[in-house]
């Protein structure tokens, strides 16, 4: 039985010490372990292979625990560092090692690793397999935030470590299900889009599976509102032939209303349970949100009787309990008007954006750097008086 008085120092000892108390520690908690040997290779494999019993019983001093393994393990050549990092990227990658946030014991793994990846800063081997390892931890932390996952970012990581195609596609599938477990479905979206951007015409039999989710996931993201710009990927636009179904529910979402929508689940009453594993009920509030994106970009101000009618509420507080859930969930900004019975809408999301919106937003630049031309020679004339009265004396 484990002394519960016992104090271990890793971090303190000399290497061949701070091996045989490691070894020892987790034999205490567990590992079966080999005796030490000559081997100083083979003994540090042993302590990484130990390490998996800290997954449930660790305690707080999980942290302290890796990193002296970590320290150990710096110490070896490139070539015998990665083999045993890679043993313990498959310990830490195993499911065992769960939880959410810093402290949890896939947080310690996700800090560990970003130690490692920063460590090796010339080995892009090593580089390569420790970003995945640490996508994934990060991924099942939910910390994915704290990792500079920008695709600029992740584009220079793909040119410096001079990545083949085959490598790159695998590290944003990596980076797509760590941003999804992580509940960043818009970002886990723009990571597919790329993703599907990165194929060939030779790949269309490993395509398909990657558009489909890509599809998926877009349509189930309750924050994902614009949706016209997948079907310009061509990938997707060949599952109009692959997939009728899905396709069609795509453009539902693209720039569909509550009515269509209605009749896609009429004709299958069991596609969005069955394909997009998700609940008719969410994609319901969904499809009205965009429903009324539409009527805002026509009018406004909409009464609370017509909203009513479109987004078929029966009742006036039952809109205005869903109103209030479509500004918080930031579609849509606006202001409930309960004596006018009416909502005003000052600004919404985009559902298409195509070359009438581009035209907007180029005249809307136009004004924006006009006035601030404005502005500025106001500034000028403030900062510079005489400037207004060669102004004044020239008229």
């Amino acid at each position: 039985m484990e002394d519960p008085q016992k104090i271990y120092f890793f971090a303190y000892s000399e290497e061949s010490e701070q091996i045989a108390q490691l070894h020892g520690y987790l034999e205490e908690k567990g590992a079966k372990l080999k005796p030490l040997g000559d081997d100083r290779l083979a003994n540090v494999a042993e302590v990484v292979k130990g390490s998996s019993v800290l997954a449930s019983n660790a305690g707080d001093e999980l942290e302290e625990v890796f990193n002296s393994i970590l320290s150990i393990i710096i110490g070896f050549t490139q070539e015998e560092a990665f083999q045993l990092i890679q043993d313990w990227g498959n310990i830490v990658l195993s499911g065992n090692f769960k939880g959410t946030g810093w402290q949890s014991q896939a947080g310690v793994a996700v800090i560990v690793f970003s130690n490692l990846f920063h460590f090796y800063d010339t080995d892009p081997k090593m580089k390569l397999y420790t970003f995945k390892v640490l996508l994934e931890l990060a991924g099942r932390a939910r910390v994915t935030e704290a990792i500079d996952l920008d695709q600029s970012t992740v584009n220079g990581y793909f040119k410096e470590w001079n990545l083949s195609k085959d490598e790159q596609i695998s590290v944003l599938h990596i980076l797509h299900k760590a941003l999804l477990a992580d509940g960043r479905g818009r970002d886990a979206a723009e990571v597919m889009t790329k993703l599907l951007k990165t194929y060939s015409d030779s790949d269309a039999s490993k395509i398909e599976n990657d558009a489909i989710e890509c599809v998926r996931t877009a349509i189930v993201d309750p924050k994902a509102f614009s949706f016209d710009h997948l079907l310009h990927i061509k990938a997707i636009q060949q599952l109009e032939k692959s997939k009728p179904d899905l396709f069609k529910l795509l453009k539902v979402f693209s720039y569909g209303t509550l009515p269509e929508f209605k009749e896609f689940v009429k004709a299958h009453p069991d596609f969005i349970k069955s394909q997009l594993k998700f609940d008719d009920s969410s994609l319901l509030k969904k499809i009205k949100i965009l429903t009324l994106i539409t009527l805002s970009e026509a009018n406004k101000n909409l009464s609370y009787e017509t909203l009513k009618k479109e987004l078929e509420i029966t009742n006036d507080e039952d809109l205005e309990k869903f109103l209030i859930d479509v500004l918080q969930s930031k579609a849509i900004n606006g202001k409930l008007n309960g004596v006018k019975k009416e909502f005003s809408i000052t600004a919404m999301e985009q559902r298409t954006f195509g070359r009438k919106e581009w035209q907007k937003l180029r005249e809307d630049l136009a004004n924006l750097l006009e006035n601030l031309q404005r502005t500025k020679k106001n500034l000028d004339v403030a900062a510079d008086p005489s400037q207004l009265n060669g102004l004044l004396h020239y008229r």
